[in-house]
């Protein structure tokens, strides 16, 4: 076996190559782009990313938004129980290095600035009959939010749905 390796690297080095050099691997990345492996892109975010992509899209559903606003201390007490892996810091990073899209508010001269907006909530309400029903409700907040845009996180097909519902006054709200 020994003596036939120079043998095959001649081989490879001559043979003729059937398809082009398209890109760093050799192939055009929608050849290779598969279900399985949009897969494993999203099982390799990490949790925090998947976590919050997962609670925002929940909210433009439940809430039929085209945009939120939210701020770094929000986000860290609606979505993330008090740990050390979720200050504001590591929320912060997390939004600057996965969501290149999600941007800080800013003035109509460009500059970051406080901004008066409203949280989005489910409130519990009673009748007199004792009938149970939530309805939805708007938490006032002031600070440096973030804008959360809709079509950033659904799939084409997925946001042509939320568009529907939303425009249709239809908007289909998730089971708690």
């Amino acid at each position: 076996m020994q003596e036939e390796i120079p043998a095959f690297l001649d081989y490879l080095d001559k043979r003729k190559i059937h398809t082009e050099n398209k890109s760093r691997a050799w192939f055009q990345p929608k050849l290779i782009r598969t279900e399985a492996l949009k897969k494993v892109i999203e099982a390799s975010k990490p949790k925090i990313v998947r976590e919050l992509e997962h609670r925002l899209k929940e909210m433009f559903t439940q809430f039929g938004n085209e945009e939120i606003y939210l701020s770094i201390k929000d986000i860290g007490e609606q979505f993330f129980e008090k740990n050390y892996k979720t200050d504001n810091d590591y929320i912060s990073r997390t939004l600057k290095k996965h969501f290149p899209k999600v941007k800080q508010y800013t003035n109509k001269e460009g500059k970051i600035t406080t901004k008066r907006y409203k949280i989005p909530f489910w409130r519990q309400t009673i009748d007199e009959n004792g009938t149970e029903t939530f309805v939805i409700a708007y938490k006032p907040a002031i600070g440096y939010p973030f804008v959360f845009k809709a079509n950033g996180f659904f799939s084409p097909e997925e946001y042509q749905k939320f568009e529907n519902t939303v425009s249709g006054n239809m908007i289909e709200y998730l089971p708690f």
